[in-house]
C-alpha cells in the first residue's frame, strides 16, 4: 500500500512483512534525493519496520563522501537504535560507481551491523525479502557476459558493461564493492604478479586451492624439491609470508 507519493518518490508499506519500499519515479536531482531521505525518515519514525527496500536504479550521480556521512548519521544510526536487527535491500543501479557509492553508506561501524542485500529488480527483491523461508533464487538464463568500451571523447575513462543473471546480482555487487574498496592494494598485486613465470602462476593457483607440494609435484610431473623452490620464489617475489596472503594474488590470476 502506498503511504506517500510525490512527483519524485513513492513510499509503500507492506504491513505483514514490516517492510518500507521506496522508489524514485524518475531520475532525482541531488536535492530531490536528500528530500526523499528526509521524507522516508519521517515514516520510519512512525511505522514499525524490519526491512527497508530502496530502488536506486534511477540515480544518475555518485553519492559524495559528505552526503554518505550525512545519510549514515541522519538515517542509518537512528534506524539501528530504533529497530535493532533492521535489514536493508537495494534494487541496484546499472552504473557500478553509483551503486558502490550507495554501498559506502553502510561502511561505518554502526551501519555495518545492518545486513544488506542487492537485487536486479523490485520483483526479485520483494520475493526474497517478504518470503525468506522459501527458495527464491531465479532460474539462470544464459551466460554472464562482460565487455568494455572507451567513453566518447574521453580516453582517460572506461565504461564496463556486465550482463549477468539476476540471481547472481547480489554476489557480483559484493565482490565488486570489495575490489573497489581495496583497488589500490589490488593494483599493487597486479604489478607484482608480472614478476612470476607461467609455472609459478600455475603453482600459485594450486597452493591457494589447498594442494600440498607432493600433490602439486605429482600433477605437474616435477620433483617435490622443484615445487618447494617455486614456492619459495613465489613468496619472495610477492613479498608474502603465508598462504593467506597469497590468496589476494590468486584472485587476480
Amino acid at each position: 500500500m502506498n503511504i506517500f507519493e510525490s512527483e519524485t518518490l513513492v513510499i509503500s508499506h507492506l504491513a505483514e512483512s514490516k517492510l518500507l519500499h521506496s522508489s524514485w519515479k524518475h531520475t532525482p536531482t541531488t536535492d530531490e534525493f536528500i528530500s526523499g531521505i528526509k521524507t522516508f525518515k519521517t515514516y520510519l519514525e512512525r511505522i514499525p519496520c524490519n526491512t527497508s527496500l530502496w530502488n536506486v536504479s534511477r540515480l544518475n550521480f555518485v553519492i559524495s563522501p559528505d552526503l554518505q556521512k550525512w545519510i549514515d548519521q541522519f538515517l542509518n544510526a537512528p534506524a539501528v537504535r530504533a529497530y535493532p536487527g533492521i535489514k536493508a535491500g537495494f534494487v541496484v543501479n546499472p552504473d557500478l560507481l553509483v551503486q558502490l557509492s550507495v554501498n559506502e553508506i553502510f561502511q561505518s561501524e554502526e551501519a555495518s551491523t545492518i545486513p544488506v542485500r542487492y537485487f536486479a529488480d523490485d520483483q526479485q527483491a520483494l520475493e526474497a525479502l517478504t518470503k525468506p523461508e522459501k527458495n527464491n533464487t531465479r532460474k539462470k538464463n544464459g551466460s554472464d557476459t562482460f565487455k568494455s568500451t572507451t567513453g566518447i571523447n574521453d580516453t582517460d575513462r572506461f565504461n564496463f558493461l556486465a550482463t549477468v543473471n539476476s540471481a547472481d546480482t547480489e554476489g557480483y555487487i559484493k565482490v565488486m564493492h570489495y575490489f573497489f574498496r581495496h583497488k589500490d592494494r589490488f593494483a599493487q598485486c597486479l604489478q607484482k604478479l608480472t614478476q612470476l613465470t607461467l609455472r609459478e602462476k600455475e603453482i600459485l593457483r594450486m597452493v591457494t586451492l589447498g594442494l600440498d607440494s607432493i600433490n602439486i609435484a605429482a600433477q605437474l610431473s616435477i620433483s617435490g624439491e622443484t615445487v618447494k623452490t617455486h614456492r619459495k620464489n613465489i613468496l619472495r617475489k610477492l613479498d608474502c609470508h603465508n598462504i593467506q596472503e597469497l590468496v589476494y594474488y590468486a584472485l587476480l590470476l
